[in-house]
């Protein structure tokens, strides 16, 4: 039998539902003392190009133990996991493999618990947050390898909504289809920037050829939705997105699906105009009856803020 290959967890995320736990994460091949945190360009290109060329742990088997209870899953081919846990404390949690104690990543939270707030926030990342150019593969590119976490630009509109949210204590999970190898990329940027600390459920890990043309699955974004959803019925969600992407089609979708639990939805215009296929989404997105409001770099918050002050005084009553 050979000789078996070290692995460590490279993402990490434990967000409580109302009678679960969902815990979601990326295993990869290696020493956890390889990861670095860089403060110049050169160290930021170098690290964010190796995570590229890391490799995933397919298929790999991981022993779960939280207090008495202990689950066991295998990875996949992405060395990707995921389960739903019965509730347990933080600091009962133990992940091994193979008999070896797993740590977890450090420089952000790990377990997110549900607060008594009756609002969550669902909010992409990628052209709602920061600014991405998802459309454009040469420019997300460079802004990945060249642009130091600290230098990323904040979506000015949805930095004061997340302020807003912060300050009302109202959880917020980003649900984005970026690769899991930028999760430290994307939490420096979180705190760099002091936006709540959420549950960062990223897509899945990826090789560097992999990166012009991504394929990250059509329904990522809908599966997450709709567990989140249907995992605290008690909930009302306020969704955040942008038009780069499928958000608005997604969001529709799970409108329909799940009506009276999304009260508003929030949606970033990425560039000067809109095209007909953005105007015909917009449209099936505003048909379903829920308040939304399309909004363009620059636009006042006042009048959003208002609409959620009002909102959020209503769910509390």
């Amino acid at each position: 039998m050979g000789k078996r290959s070290s692995v460590y967890i490279w993402q990490f995320t434990a967000l409580q539902f109302s009678k679960k736990i969902w815990i979601e994460g990326s295993l990869i091949y290696g020493n956890q003392g390889e990861r670095k945190v860089h403060t110049t360009w050169m160290g930021h290109f170098i690290e964010v190009l190796l995570s590229y060329f890391r490799k995933p742990a397919a298929r790999e088997e991981l022993k779960i133990r939280t207090g008495t209870e202990e689950t066991t899953l295998q990875t996949d081919r992405k060395g990707g996991f995921s389960c739903l846990l019965n509730h347990f404390e933080m600091d009962e949690l133990q992940i091994s493999h193979h008999g070896e104690h797993l740590e977890l990543p450090g420089g952000y939270p790990a377990y997110f618990p549900q607060n008594g707030a009756a609002l969550e926030v669902v909010s992409d990342l990628d052209d709602t947050v920061l600014h991405s150019y998802t459309t454009s593969v040469l420019k997300r590119m460079y802004s990945i390898l060249f642009v130091l976490p600290r230098k990323r630009k904040a979506v000015a509109y949805t930095y004061q909504l997340m302020e807003w949210f912060k300050r009302q204590d109202i959880r917020v999970t980003y649900l984005s289809k970026s690769e899991s190898n930028l999760y430290e990329l994307i939490y420096a940027f979180i705190n760099t920037q002091e936006l709540p600390q959420g549950a960062l459920l990223l897509s899945p890990y990826l090789k560097l050829h992999q990166l012009p043309k991504p394929k990250k699955g059509k329904d990522y974004k809908y599966n997450h939705l709709h567990t989140l959803l249907t995992e605290q019925p008690t909930k009302k969600f306020i969704l955040v997105g942008d038009d780069t992407q499928r958000d608005m089609e997604v969001y529709t979708a799970i409108i329909r699906e799940h009506p009276d639990r999304i009260i508003k939805v929030f949606i970033r215009q990425s560039s000067m105009g809109r095209n007909k296929k953005q105007e015909q989404l917009w449209e099936e997105l505003q048909d379903t009856g829920v308040a939304a409001t399309y909004f363009a770099d620059g636009d006042e918050t006042r009048a959003a803020i208002d609409s959620l002050t009002s909102l959020f005084m209503r769910s509390t009553v």
